[in-house]
């Protein structure tokens, strides 16, 4: 954070139109604060809690406006080291695309066919950074613990933040 401009917001839950709508990844930041950065919708931010995670702006809702909030959903947080209400700091960052990413996955999982290509399809669009990780669901209800598998992103290729985009090459590791 040394040379970049960053303000504290407040940590809030997303919007339940949000998680319909699957914008994971992407933190409503108000329009106040995207003023102050100098953001705009589509660029990337580095949240900074106890750890740091990034995640790609988009504006907040109007009834935001003001507050100094940021709404994240719940892997940003658990990434960021925060919870809802807590403050962080968020400034503009930049992320290159991703040449290749290793997945770590649980050891007693099996994933039928092409892993790489399923990880691949989950995690396109994303932002990621080593160290952080993320919990999917494999199989209908969300709430269903044992239907979900958590995945660590354990290397990336070039280091920093990075952009997972098609042509991201998947590794997948068993964890020990």
């Amino acid at each position: 954070m040394s040379e970049n401009t960053y303000t504290e917001v407040i940590v809030k839950e997303e919007l339940q139109s949000d998680a319909d709508l699957d914008l994971r990844g992407k933190a409503r930041v108000s329009i106040d604060v995207m003023k102050k950065l100098e953001l705009v919708s589509g660029d990337i931010i580095e949240i900074h809690g106890k750890q740091s995670a990034a995640a790609i702006v988009t504006p907040g809702n109007r009834n935001d406006t003001g507050l100094s909030i940021i709404r994240i959903d719940s892997d940003i947080r658990i990434n960021a080291g925060t919870a809802v209400d807590e403050k962080v700091k968020i400034c503009k960052a930049d992320a290159e695309i991703a040449q290749k990413i290793v997945v770590t996955i649980p050891p007693d999982i099996i994933i039928a066919g092409s892993g790489e290509q399923w990880i691949l399809k989950i995690l396109k669009g994303r932002l990621v950074k080593e160290g952080q990780t993320y919990r999917f669901v494999l199989f209908g209800d969300v709430d269903f613990i044992s239907n979900s598998i958590q995945i660590t992103i354990s290397r990336v290729i070039p280091k920093g933040i990075v952009y997972v985009s098609g042509k991201t090459e998947i590794e997948l590791k068993k964890r020990d």
